[in-house]
């Protein structure tokens, strides 16, 4: 996920203070730091994500199979991890039926190991009470019409009264955004966001409930992010999520209702060097299923692809994908694509357990221009675009698109 960038300049010192922080964030947005930091600098060319999500992981803890996920805790941080996330995404419609898409994450990065801190004494607090913190925390927001998209951003250092997460009950926050639960476990809950880009507000005070089990990414959770198993994550989602509230539009609080999608997710490692970014779909079907699909970019290389379907009362099926084909593009980003996936368990020759998937972005300028700039956005799942014979499923459905490293 996008953020890395500003941790290279940052991982040599503690924040001295909040305002210390934001004028860091900015130089480096400015250009700050050592040209040796990154291997851009050799090449004249911008990192990829490969180059800023990689790296020495030395004393920050590694994610391994077989390791059984346990609630509520894994809700909360894992701070020896050296990044993580908590990522909402949602297709709403307005009382007056027009369709808008919106994005809520907090991101923790470690800036150092937590086994690199010094035991507290007499002059040294402990990280709990006070402000000499190794987590950075920061924010992104984002409702997207078919017409508009803003976006919005908050940092912050790791400290239980600006940024946080966990606690009984269960909560995320960066000052005022906040995901608040009524128990220890993820629903219900409540999700309020408020604030700006320029001169154009944003916000939403929204209800989430879900009775959907949480669903497993990957192996029981490990997700693996290479052909080799070699990087990983621990993963988990709750795809059925239904939603309802008011989102600020046009100046005026109007009612919203529909269906969100949230995902869990921390490393030390989700990409290689050669990796340069990941197109991510969060799609519910017609059917009442839901398809979690992800391809990683390796330069001059085969796209590491992982395909997940799943359904409201905890089952799932691994889909083969066949094909991603981007058909148009905005600005530089693949906005249409073909999807033609099938299922890992079906005989070669059949064709009705395929997935024919044709998805186009809501509003193809959905182009996160944060401190670093991604794609994410709504989308609408179209009939099958398969050839004449019309072969596989053909599904009419909405989602959420993740594109990186463009």
């Amino acid at each position: 996920m996008p953020s890395v960038l500003k941790i290279k300049c940052l991982a040599s010192a503690s924040f001295q203070s909040v305002s210390a922080l934001l004028l860091s964030a900015a130089l480096l947005l400015a250009g700050c730091g050592n040209p040796a930091d990154t291997k851009a600098s050799n090449t004249g060319n911008p990192p990829t994500m490969g180059e800023l999500m990689g790296g020495d992981i030395t004393g920050f803890d590694s994610v391994t199979p077989g390791k059984t996920l346990s609630f509520p805790v894994d809700h909360g941080p894992h701070n020896n991890f050296r990044q993580e996330w908590w990522y909402l995404t949602a297709n709403l419609t307005t009382a007056s039926g027009e369709p808008l898409g919106l994005q809520w994450t907090q991101f923790r990065v470690a800036l150092e190991p937590e086994s690199n801190r010094a035991l507290p004494g007499e002059n040294q607090p402990s990280a709990e009470n006070g402000w000499d913190s190794r987590q950075l925390w920061f924010a992104h927001a984002a409702v997207t019409r078919e017409q508009s998209h803003i976006a919005t951003e908050r940092w912050s250092r790791g400290h239980q009264e600006l940024a946080s997460a966990g606690g009984s009950p269960f909560a995320v926050k960066l000052t005022d955004w906040r995901w608040q639960s009524e128990t220890e476990a993820l629903f219900p809950a409540s999700l309020t966001v408020t604030g700006s880009n320029g001169d154009k507000p944003l916000g939403y005070r929204l209800t989430l409930s879900s009775t959907s089990p949480l669903q497993l990414q990957g192996e029981q959770g490990y997700s693996a992010k290479s052909a080799d198993a070699g990087l990983a994550s621990y993963y988990y989602s709750a795809p059925f999520i239904h939603i309802e509230g008011e989102v600020l539009l046009d100046g005026a609080w109007q009612k919203v209702s529909g269906q969100g999608w949230l995902d869990r997710e921390w490393s030390s490692a989700f990409l290689g060097l050669k990796q340069q970014g990941w197109d991510w779909f969060a799609l519910r079907l017609d059917d009442g299923s839901a398809l979690m699909l992800f391809q990683l970019r390796e330069q001059n290389a085969k796209s590491f692809t992982h395909a997940n379907r799943m359904w409201p009362d905890g089952r799932s099926q691994k889909l083969e994908v066949i094909s991603m084909t981007p058909t148009d593009y905005h600005q530089g980003y693949p906005v249409t694509w073909q999807l033609n996936l099938k299922d890992k368990n079906a005989d070669s020759n059949e064709t009705d357990n395929e997935l024919s998937l044709r998805v186009e972005a809501l509003n193809p300028d959905a182009r996160m221009a944060l401190s670093m700039q991604y794609w994410e956005g709504p989308v609408r799942i179209s009939s099958s675009d398969s050839g004449s014979d019309n072969k596989g499923e053909s599904h009419i459905a909405e989602g959420y698109m993740e594109l990186t490293g463009y």
